[in-house]
């Protein structure tokens, strides 16, 4: 199948070769920085997007954003109120 998995490294040699020839070896680089910065603004709208309609399907989640975990309710570790006495 042609269009199945990643991008192999003889693709991106390609790309850049074009690229190269395209754009110059004096606007390349802007160019990748810009590539770059864009990529990273989507990879974090993308785990913004992800974490609200997580939180928007499932309000009794952990929120990944603090870093600390929630215990759910019916969780061993939600209550600390029963402990074994002999």
């Amino acid at each position: 199948m042609p269009f199945e998995g990643a991008f192999s490294p003889v693709h991106w040699l390609i790309i850049a070769v074009v690229a190269l020839l395209v754009l110059g070896p004096d606007r390349l680089p802007d160019a990748a920085q810009k590539i770059g910065r864009a990529w990273r603004e989507f990879q974090s709208v993308r785990a913004s997007f992800t974490d609200q309609l997580s939180q928007a399907l499932d309000p009794d989640a952990p929120d990944a954003a603090d870093g600390r975990p929630e215990f759910r309710e019916g969780s061993p570790d939600a209550h600390d109120d029963h402990h074994e006495s002999d």
